[in-house]
């Protein structure tokens, strides 16, 4: 009797997680979905930032090297994420 009442129990929590999973996952879609937006315009920003030191203030490509570096690092980020999480 004991296993019966168990099994309808976890059965009825199984059935309220997979509601709250599906909210879980639309959640970090939509998260995801905006860290791309804002990785694409961060490396628009660091590549736009590196030509106009090189363009404007003849600066040589080691000295916006670190610049470049750090907007594909920070752009990347959010694809490499999702690559990690599957």
């Amino acid at each position: 009797m004991f296993k019966k009442i168990l099994l309808i129990a976890l059965a009825v929590n199984l059935a309220f997680a997979v509601g709250g999973i599906d909210k879980v996952n639309t959640l970090a879609q939509d998260i995801e979905s905006a860290l791309f937006g804002v990785s694409i315009i961060a490396i628009t920003i660091a590549f736009g930032i590196a030509g106009y030191r090189m363009a404007i203030l003849k600066q040589q490509w080691t000295e916006v090297l670190p610049v470049v570096i750090g907007g594909v690092v920070i752009g990347s980020a959010s694809s490499l994420a999702a690559l990690l999480v599957g």
